[in-house]
């Protein structure tokens, strides 16, 4: 199964988000100082500057497609007890490690007439690749399978252009397999119209590649039923399995201080609330390194409000370090941290 909401990091409703026009201000209060934070605020603004924004882009075009490629790494789809089919690795992978890289078979927004639409596509797509797609789980029809429900199931968030307000949601074969942990060992990255799979950890040969399907800050009480309103199974990961009271105040407080950064003003209080959530994501041991880049970039840029030249370049390492598990080196955020990085060198 896969996830139809994105388990991305996304700003509470109403949040503030970070302006280059901010960044601009801080390279006016700061100029005439030649000092590295004055050269590397103009950094972080000319890389928020070269974001196109979503409304901007162009539709892309919906050719079905599916291919997919790995980093060398032998996968297998095999039954998984008490999950129906999941895929595991046959090899080790080492953090940041490239899983799988697949272009969508088909890409779609959540609307309603879009979904009629792709729905029209699937079926009239080749005879092998209409039944592939067909094989997939569909959680959300009663009786048979419908297209529509196989959408709904597996249609995973991208990044990219779409003709709607809607978000832009694609299709995949092989990715639809992976299935969902509360600490899952991987995550994906879309980049350049190919959603890419990334070890978050190191894993051993033999190990099943799972994937967050919901954001991971909440209390076992509600993410399982998240999932079990959206995707119907009840999870049974190892976190879920091995519950304790602790782990829960972990989660509930991650939520609670990625909220509050959203919301403070102060360069003060973003520091401390940044350090406070990288130091609870490693005390829960959550794999997914898209938080704590989160917490480095909040926590970066107030530093530099701050002219902290000490703490500053700490936040762009761990930035860098995360957006390399994350992403890869060759995806523009890690282009971006690997520039602000050489900066502090």
């Amino acid at each position: 199964m896969r996830p139809w909401r994105s388990p991305r990091i996304t700003a509470p409703v109403n949040a503030p988000h970070l302006p280059a026009s901010g960044a601009a201000h801080r390279r006016q209060r700061l100029a005439g100082r030649g000092t590295a934070v004055a050269v590397a605020v103009t950094a972080l603004g000319s890389a928020a500057a070269r974001r196109t924004p979503r409304a901007a882009r162009r539709s892309p075009g919906t050719e079905p497609r599916g291919e997919a490629r790995s980093s060398d790494v032998t996968l297998e789809v095999v039954e998984v007890f008490g999950c129906g089919l999941g895929t595991l690795s046959l090899k080790d992978l080492e953090p940041g490690e490239l899983v799988l890289a697949e272009r969508p078979v088909l890409r779609f927004d959540a609307s309603d007439a879009a979904l009629r639409r792709a729905e029209r596509r699937l079926a009239q797509l080749p005879r092998a690749q209409r039944d592939a797609v067909l094989e997939l789980e569909d959680s959300v029809s009663f009786g048979p399978k419908t297209f529509r429900g196989i959408l709904e199931t597996n249609g995973m968030d991208c990044e990219g252009p779409v003709s709607s307000e809607s978000d832009p949601k694609a299709l995949f074969l092989r990715l639809s397999r992976l299935n969902h942990s509360c600490n899952a060992n991987c995550d994906y990255s879309w980049r350049q119209d190919i959603m890419e799979i990334y070890a978050q950890r190191k894993i051993i040969a033999g190990e099943e590649l799972c994937i967050p399907y919901i954001d991971l800050r909440e209390p076992r009480q509600v993410r399982r039923q998240m999932l079990k309103e959206n995707w119907c199974f009840r999870c049974e990961c190892e976190v879920c399995s091995a519950w304790t009271v602790a782990s829960d105040a972990r989660r509930v407080r991650l939520g609670e201080l990625s909220a509050m950064m959203y919301r403070a003003r102060a360069p003060e209080r973003l520091v401390r609330i940044a350090r406070k959530l990288l130091r609870l994501y490693k005390e829960e041991c959550i794999n997914a390194q898209s938080y704590r880049k989160e917490a480095c970039k909040f926590g970066y840029e107030a530093s530099l409000r701050l002219e902290d030249v000490d703490l500053a370049p700490r936040f762009a390492r761990l930035g860098l370090q995360s957006s390399l598990i994350c992403h890869g080196p060759a995806h523009e955020e890690t282009q971006e941290w690997l520039e602000i990085s050489s900066l502090w060198s």
